[in-house]
């Protein structure tokens, strides 16, 4: 979901082509689904496709923007 949004609020600039766990589009995924994790009472998630994700960056992903 957190593609969908980003597509609709126009903050795709950032996106790599690799789909790797260095690519913000990614990274901002991953924080959303852990979010979403934490409410559920379920242990977050670290890497993306199986990559160790940078900790800071998990914490605060780049251009992570929250609306229009």
């Amino acid at each position: 979901m957190r593609h969908q949004f980003d597509h609709d609020i126009g903050n795709m600039q950032d996106r790599s082509d690799n789909d790797n766990a260095s690519d913000p589009e990614e990274i901002r995924a991953v924080y959303n689904e852990n979010l979403a994790r934490k409410i559920e009472g379920k242990e977050p998630l670290s890497s993306y496709g199986g990559e160790k994700i940078d900790p800071k960056k998990l914490a605060n992903p780049p251009n992570n923007k929250q609306s229009k």
